[in-house]
C-alpha cells in the first residue's frame, strides 16, 4: 500500500520487457558510435578485429528483438530459424552485430508487406546466415554498387 501513496506503480511484465528493449536499443545507439569510430580506423588502416568466442545463435535473437517491434508496427512477420543448441563461432561480435542490424535494417526498410526471415545453420566449420525478404529486390547493378 505504500507503494500507492508514494505514488510508484510496480512496473508491469510487458513494460519490464519494452524496457529491455530499449536498453538494448541504446547499447546499440553506442556500438553506432563506436562504428563511426572504428570505420575512421580502418580506413587509416588501425583497426584490429577483436575476436571472442560468440554465439551465433544468441547474438542473431538480439538483433531479431530489435526489429520486432518495427516489424509489427508496419505488420511484417519477423521469423528465425536458429539451431537447437548454441552456435560457438570466433569472431569480432561487435561488427558481427553490426552486419546484421545493417542487413536485417533494409529489409525491414524496403519490406512492405509479408515478413523477413533470419537463418543462422553450420552445416560445417563455417557459420551461415541468410536474411531474406518479401520487399521489391535489386537489380543486378545494385548488387554491383553495394560491394563497392
Amino acid at each position: 500500500m505504500e507503494s500507492a501513496r508514494s505514488g510508484v506503480v510496480p512496473v508491469q511484465p510487458l513494460q519490464k520487457e519494452y524496457f529491455g528493449r530499449v536498453k538494448s536499443a541504446a547499447r546499440h545507439l553506442v556500438h553506432i558510435i563506436e562504428e563511426i569510430l572504428t570505420f575512421s580506423r580502418v580506413e587509416a588502416g588501425k583497426e584490429p578485429l577483436q575476436l571472442e568466442a560468440t554465439d551465433a545463435a544468441g547474438l542473431t535473437r538480439t538483433v531479431v528483438e530489435l526489429f520486432e517491434p518495427q516489424a509489427g508496427s508496419k505488420g511484417l512477420q519477423m521469423r528465425m530459424q536458429l539451431p537447437d543448441a548454441p552456435v560457438k563461432m570466433l569472431t569480432d561480435p561487435t561488427k558481427l552485430r553490426q552486419i546484421l542490424i545493417n542487413v536485417v535494417g533494409n529489409a525491414m526498410k524496403f519490406t512492405e508487406w509479408g515478413g523477413v526471415d533470419i537463418c543462422v545453420s553450420a552445416p560445417s566449420e563455417r557459420v551461415t546466415f541468410v536474411v531474406k525478404d518479401t520487399g521489391p529486390g535489386m537489380t543486378a547493378a545494385d548488387l554491383e554498387r553495394i560491394f563497392d
